[in-house]
């Protein structure tokens, strides 16, 4: 909604909550979200960073919807720095995650695939 330092704000907060409560794919999610703050803010390594700590999360809760955001949010990252073979990979596993979930999200990994430039 245009306001970073407030979302950043709100996902700490949530994320405090879920690692008291033990609850790791609503961690994954906090997390992921903080990853999408940093890309937004222009933090495209804090962000890789960020969504790299929720895949992380995710995989071990079995998030997997958690998992293609966390590919997702680092393929755009790698996308903002200039490594389209990461970004296309992590792009890639996003798709495949979300197609298998059946998810829509799976329709714009499939664009971000195309439009990605080649190395």
């Amino acid at each position: 909604m245009g306001e970073p330092d407030r979302a950043r704000e709100c996902f700490q907060q949530a994320l405090a909550h879920f690692v008291l409560s033990g609850e790791r794919s609503s961690q994954a999610w906090s997390t992921n979200g903080l990853g999408e703050v940093a890309l937004f803010t222009g933090d495209a390594a804090g962000a890789v960073a960020r969504h790299t700590e929720a895949l992380a999360l995710a995989g071990a809760d079995g998030a997997r919807h958690q998992q293609a955001r966390a590919h997702a949010g680092i393929g755009h990252a790698h996308r903002a720095l200039g490594n389209p073979d990461l970004a296309r990979t992590h792009y890639g596993q996003a798709c495949a995650i979300y197609t298998d979930l059946g998810m829509p999200e799976a329709e714009e990994m499939r664009t971000a695939l195309a439009e990605a430039p080649a190395a």
